[in-house]
């Protein structure tokens, strides 16, 4: 075992598209099968029967589009469907969206864990929720280990609008609301350089940015967009407390972790998200977040 283990180990360096798979792999028998097996299975059992929190939070943004006042945005993040959370789980994640009276339905990447056939149920789920504005949804770094462009014609296929760094412009009453979205970047250069891209003409600059990184925030604050929403951190997993938000922090100078975020005019939601790459969360709950964005 120890051999196989080192063989994996050699296997999984280097930084191209198969190396980031096979260290994927190495990761979900490390920290996922392995501990749940010892454990008999209570482990992912305990997991799965955890209460999903539906979070309300109010945003006011000073540059929001007054004709989009009181939008009710329903997000959901870091599903990672697969052996730990099952796509039948994560499509019963999605589902706790429903009947909360949302405008628009936005994923921030993350669908599946690994395999891009466990994305397929959740996004039908995405789909099939009742919002006036559509579902939209960003790829995340798990999306594409294996194929993003698989993950992103089961959304299409699911009617989901897929946004890769790119923006689209959504009417209400003769006044646009500006939707970009961005791929999976690592660090915050190459993430302004996405969000760059999605700010570009026809459309302009975003006021509602979905970006699975929240690295991307720090080019949005310097575009003025209004509002990012984000995930990736899982809020770290594990806390020695409990931290439930009741204001938003400044941004400036802070890791970009979980709840919500401003800096200047800029807000920023980062999701903690309601799947996980290992069998534990303590003090970080898997949730689902429904946003009302004012004109503040």
């Amino acid at each position: 075992m120890v051999r196989r283990l080192a063989k994996a180990i050699r296997e999984a360096s280097g930084n191209g598209a198969e190396a980031k798979l096979k260290r994927a792999q190495l990761r979900h028998r490390l920290l996922t099968q392995l501990p749940d097996r010892l454990s008999g299975g209570k482990l992912s059992r305990a997991y799965r029967a955890m209460e999903v929190e539906v979070r309300e939070w109010t945003v006011a943004a000073p540059g929001w589009p007054t004709a989009f006042d009181g939008l009710r945005i329903g997000q959901v993040t870091d599903l990672h469907a697969g052996e730990l959370i099952t796509p039948e789980h994560a499509a019963g994640i999605v589902a706790r969206l429903r009947g909360r009276g949302v405008d628009m339905v936005v994923c921030t990447g993350d669908v599946t864990d690994l395999d891009p056939d466990h994305a397929v149920e959740p996004l039908n789920m995405l789909g099939s929720l009742e919002a006036p504005m559509g579902s939209y949804l960003v790829l995340g770094n798990h999306d594409a280990l294996q194929s993003a462009e698989a993950v992103a014609s089961a959304a299409r296929r699911a009617g989901v609008k897929v946004l890769r760094n790119q923006s689209i412009s959504l009417r209400r009453r003769n006044a646009t609301l500006r939707v970009g979205g961005v791929e999976w970047a690592e660090t915050v250069s190459s993430c302004a350089k996405t969000v760059d891209l999605a700010a570009a003409e026809p459309h302009g600059r975003p006021d509602l940015l979905l970006a699975h990184n929240p690295k991307a925030f720090r080019r949005a604050v310097q575009l003025g967009v209004p509002l990012t929403l984000s995930g990736h951190t899982h809020g770290g997993q594990l806390a020695l407390r409990r931290q439930e938000p009741t204001f938003p922090r400044r941004a400036a100078w802070r890791r970009l972790h979980a709840g919500p975020y401003v800096d200047g005019g800029s807000h920023l939601y980062v999701s903690s998200g309601a799947g996980s790459w290992f069998p534990m969360r303590v003090n970080r709950p898997p949730e689902v977040v429904v946003l009302t964005v004012r004109k503040g």
